[in-house]
């Protein structure tokens, strides 16, 4: 059980980490290193503030609700899918995004692909015990 809490608890950082990022996307908070950290990973963005980055940042939005509030009950196992889809997901439209369209860095995409698996894998751990 101690381990699903330290989990829990990181999810819910990231998730807090997610919102915030979003809102710096969004020109609501002004950190301009996170935002340039999280678009950074976008290669064919032309356009500061252009509809990309703004659906960018509400994807990152909705992720970051959706970690925080099932993070606070990974105990339970329909959280756990949740959890794990949303970083699933993540990973799916990072490795889509690079090998399909080319449009992401290799070296963040690839960071980015390793780190939601193994996050979404941890997520998911206690779901078959």
């Amino acid at each position: 059980m101690k381990l699903i809490n330290n989990i829990s608890y990181f999810i819910i950082i990231n998730g807090i980490y997610d919102i915030i990022s979003a809102l710096t996307i969004l020109n609501y908070l002004k950190m301009p290193n996170i935002k340039s950290i999280r678009l950074s990973l976008i290669t064919n963005n032309t356009e500061p503030e252009s509809l990309l980055e703004r659906f960018i940042a509400y994807s990152i939005l909705a992720n970051g609700i959706i970690r925080i509030m099932n993070g606070m009950t990974l105990h339970e196992q329909s959280s756990q899918v949740i959890v794990a889809g949303t970083y699933f997901l993540e990973a799916f439209i990072m490795a889509n995004e690079y090998y399909y369209y080319k449009s992401v860095d290799f070296q963040k995409s690839m960071f980015l692909i390793c780190f939601s698996l193994y996050l979404g894998y941890l997520s998911i751990i206690n779901y078959f015990n």
